[in-house]
């Protein structure tokens, strides 16, 4: 009798509900490596994979976009940037040295921290024709005619190794490789002003891109899940 009298109430329930809605909510995530171990962090600037003296300053800005996110990450003491290029100066760090355990631990021991993030990049971007079609009004036809349009996607890859590096090992704790991607549609006028344009707008936007998930793997977050409520 008790069983009959649930299974009423709860098809009263359901009944007198609406149907579910679903909704998002913020979850707090642990992270794969516990960064509170870690009580001083230097960057060191990013080393290009390919030489390129007329992009020499881009291993700069990269390290300079993983400070700014890091440094938002509670109970890290990161070292300034003029401060580790003081104490580095003269060094001559190469992707060998980042794959020397001891040539690590040295440079950890000068910078005085418990770990360094470090690693390598390469910037570079393909362009391609593309074409679309549009319907205009020809007054000569006195006609509605179907136009081709070419324009050109410019697509810029970043590929990005990021190493969380430990003092006393000299290894990596966290090894990651990430290879974002911008598009961005040009007639031939834009195009040939981007190619000569100093400032590249698409760095930032696939550093952050990939460091955002750089940072999931360090520090706590938060991730939104989707959830079903009743009414």
């Amino acid at each position: 009798m008790k069983g009959k009298v649930s299974l009423a109430v709860i098809l009263i329930l359901i009944l007198g509900c609406g149907g579910p809605e679903k909704i998002w909510i913020k979850v707090n995530t642990p992270s794969k490596i516990d960064i509170s171990r870690y009580h001083s962090i230097a960057v060191l600037p990013l080393l290009p994979l390919k030489r390129d003296d007329r992009n020499g300053d881009q291993g700069e800005s990269i390290s300079y976009f993983i400070r700014r996110e890091i440094a938002k990450v509670k109970g890290i003491n990161l070292i300034d940037a003029q401060t580790t290029r003081r104490i580095l100066e003269g060094e001559k760090i190469s992707i060998q040295t980042l794959e020397s355990p001891e040539q690590m631990v040295d440079i950890c021991g000068e910078l005085g921290v418990d770990a360094v993030i470090a690693g390598t990049y390469k910037l570079y971007h393909v362009s391609e024709p593309r074409r679309y079609y549009v319907e205009r009004y020809s007054p000569q036809l006195r006609q509605y005619v179907t136009q081709a349009v070419t324009y050109y996607e410019k697509t810029y890859y970043l590929k990005l190794h990021l190493m969380l590096i430990d003092s006393k090992t000299g290894k990596p704790i966290l090894d990651e490789e990430y290879e974002p991607s911008y598009s961005e549609a040009h007639n031939i006028g834009s195009l040939i002003v981007s190619e000569v344009a100093q400032d590249n707008p698409a760095l930032e936007r696939l550093t952050l891109d990939a460091i955002s998930q750089f940072l999931k793997k360090i520090a706590p977050h938060y991730e939104r899940e989707e959830r079903y409520l009743l009414r």
